[in-house]
Formats: C-alpha cells, sequence, structure tokens
C-alpha cells in the first residue's frame, strides 16, 4: 500500500476486531451455530432442486450413495479453490500409471510387442510422463520411490499387455469418449481401456492403483462403475462387454465375465453388468423422487439410518462412500442431532 499511495493511513486488523464498531465501516454479525449434524436434510416445499446437463459415473454414484454430497456439488455447485494442489501419494502413483499405459496403447503397433519391448518402453515413458507430471518424485530423497514405482509398474503393464493379448485383442482403445441417453438421463464417461477382440463382445477394463474395496465390489456385483461403463458400450455396440477391474500395484485383475478373461478371478451369469445397470436405474431414479421432495439424505457410518424416513428402493444396501474424497464433508455439521426433536424434521415426517 505504502508503495502505491503516499501517507496512506494503515490500521492493524486486530484494532478492528477489538474495538467498537464503527459506524458505516463494519457491523457486528449476530453469532450461529452450526448446525448439528443430522440424517436427513428437508427443503422447503416447492423449492426445486436443479440437476447437471449429463450424468457420469461420479455423480452417479454420489446420487446414489451420497445425496448430499450430490446436492452441494451438482445442484448448487460449490467448489473447491482453483488453486493447484498436490495430489496424495497413492493418487499421483495411479495418475503417473494411468499416463503410461495410455500412452503406450496410443502408440501405433504397440499390441504386437513383446514383453521384452513393452519392458523396454516403459522405463523410457515412465522417464518423461515424471518429468511432466510427476516432478515431485525427481525432488532429493525421492529417487528411492521412483525407482519402487518403475519396478511394480514395469512388470504391471507386461502383465497386462500379455493378458489383453490372450483375450484375443486385436485394438486396444485407451481414454475412449463415449455417451448417450439412458433412463437417468444423459449419460458420459470416459473408459480407461475399451478392448475390441478376434470373436465376441469388446470389453472395459478399470486401471485402479490399489485394490482398497474394489474386490468385495466385484464379488458382491456392487461394481456400478463398470456397469455405467458397460451400458455406454451396450449403447454404442448393441452388446454388453465384458468388464474387469486392473490393479497395477497388485497385478490382479478382478471379474465376473471368465468366458472373456479365461483363468481370471470371479465366475458369473451372462446377464451381470446388464442386472445390476437396472438395478442402478431404479436406485437412481427412486433418489431423484427422493430430492424432488426436499428430502435430502446424508450417508455417514455414524449416522443410523430413520426408520421414520423411507428412502428410496435399492437392490443394494446404501453404504457410505469413502470420506476423505468427500470435499464437503465439513459442511455435513458439527455433533450428533436428535432429529425426532426437530420441528422442521418432524412436519416432514407428518
Amino acid at each position: 500500500m505504502n508503495a502505491l499511495i503516499e501517507n496512506a493511513p494503515i490500521r492493524e486488523i486486530e484494532s478492528v476486531l477489538t474495538e467498537p464498531a464503527a459506524k458505516g465501516r463494519t457491523a457486528a454479525v449476530p453469532f450461529k451455530p452450526r448446525r448439528e449434524r443430522r440424517r436427513w436434510w428437508f427443503l422447503p416445499k416447492g423449492t426445486k432442486i436443479p440437476g447437471p446437463e449429463h450424468e457420469s459415473f461420479s455423480s452417479l454414484e454420489q446420487l446414489i450413495f451420497d445425496p448430499n454430497r450430490w446436492v452441494l456439488g451438482y445442484a448448487a455447485r460449490i467448489r473447491p479453490s482453483s488453486l493447484l494442489e498436490l495430489p496424495g501419494e497413492s493418487q499421483l502413483l495411479g495418475q503417473l500409471a494411468h499416463r503410461v499405459v495410455e500412452r503406450l496403447y496410443l502408440t501405433p503397433g504397440s499390441l504386437d510387442w513383446d514383453e521384452g519391448k513393452v519392458a523396454a518402453w516403459v522405463d523410457a515413458c515412465l522417464d518423461d510422463v515424471v518429468a511432466e507430471e510427476g516432478a515431485i518424485l525427481l525432488m532429493p530423497g525421492r529417487r528411492s520411490d521412483l525407482e519402487a514405482l518403475r519396478q511394480r509398474l514395469r512388470k504391471a503393464v507386461v502383465d497386462l499387455h500379455a493378458r489383453l493379448r490372450r483375450t484375443g485383442a486385436v485394438r486396444v482403445v485407451p481414454e475412449k469418449h463415449l455417451e448417450g441417453d439412458t433412463a437417468l438421463g444423459k449419460l458420459k464417461g470416459f473408459i480407461d481401456l475399451h478392448v475390441e477382440h478376434e470373436a465376441g463382445p469388446t470389453s472395459v477394463v478399470d486401471m485402479k492403483w490399489g485394490k482398497s474395496a474394489y474386490a468385495k465390489k466385484v464379488v458382491e456385483k456392487k461394481h456400478i462403475q463398470l456397469a455405467i461403463y458397460g451400458k455406454l458400450v451396450e449403447i454404442e455396440t448393441g452388446r454388453w462387454p465384458a468388464v474387469a477391474y486392473y490393479i497395477l500395484r497388485d497385478r490382479d485383475l478382478l471379474t465376473r465375465d471368465d468366458e472373456l478373461f479365461a483363468g481370471q478371478r470371479g465366475a458369473a451369469t451372462a446377464g451381470d453388468t446388464s442386472e445390476l445397470w437396472e438395478q442402478v436405474v431404479t436406485r437412481g431414479a427412486g433418489a431423484g423422487l427422493q430430492l424432488d421432495a426436499g428430502a435430502i439424505e446424508v450417508v455417514r457410518e455414524d449416522l443410523e439410518p430413520d426408520d421414520g424416513v423411507k428412502g428410496p428402493p435399492s437392490a443394494f444396501a446404501i453404504e457410505p462412500l469413502y470420506q476423505a474424497y468427500n470435499r464437503y464433508r465439513f459442511l455435513d455439521g458439527w455433533g450428533r442431532a436428535n432429529e425426532r426433536e426437530d420441528p422442521l424434521h418432524q412436519r416432514r415426517r407428518g
């Protein structure tokens, strides 16, 4: 300020906060405590909740499993700071691995390469990708982390490449963009790997860095991300694809389509993916009707479902999403609330 305005009056901020309000300059704001956390939020009757122009896996997952996150992100459009922030360790490694695989299958003729050529190519490509998107691994003290990633990624990509070749793959399209009209509206998505084979349907492979809960999702038929991508492929080709997760860190392929991925983990009927999609439609449509009525569910492990409020129909149990990735988790409220003592809650239930 002094450099721009000569002799500008400057006051310490502490004095503004501690002295009585200056007339015409500041005004006291009444303190309002943060709302206590509760399972349900209710909007005034007639409130219209807008939705996104199109749905995606991310939006549908939140609509089904965490409606209040969907409302804050897609309806209220509350956005975090646009300032660049560093990803977490697992997220960074997954991002780098995805980029290497993407570049591999964008390289003409790469599907015909043998394992030795793939391994050598991965080493060279990783250096370029790290320089562009993972420079933190080039800092002093991180060389061992970079080399550990190199060893693990080289083995993973060679293994994935061999698996795809064994399926009779003739074309692999990375980051394929698909969209189509569904019972839940316009749906868009990017598929990690869309694979065309010599015979039979195509396949969808979604890559993950760590196994986490994905094995359980496949076993319990809750892999809705793959069902959504499968629906997009079915819209384009007229046939449901085989679907699978490939876990890069563990070199593990998780699938329920054992006919195509012969010898891999899992076994299921041919209708698994289409049946799961129908369950997604049922739950998604019900959640939409619930929001139209002004009822917004907050799904958290420490907030018990309220039997007095009927949620939308679902063929699968509603489980809390991983909260570390929930940018709105601090807007849920504070502590626990007794919903039955809340007048608005009682009016809604009545």
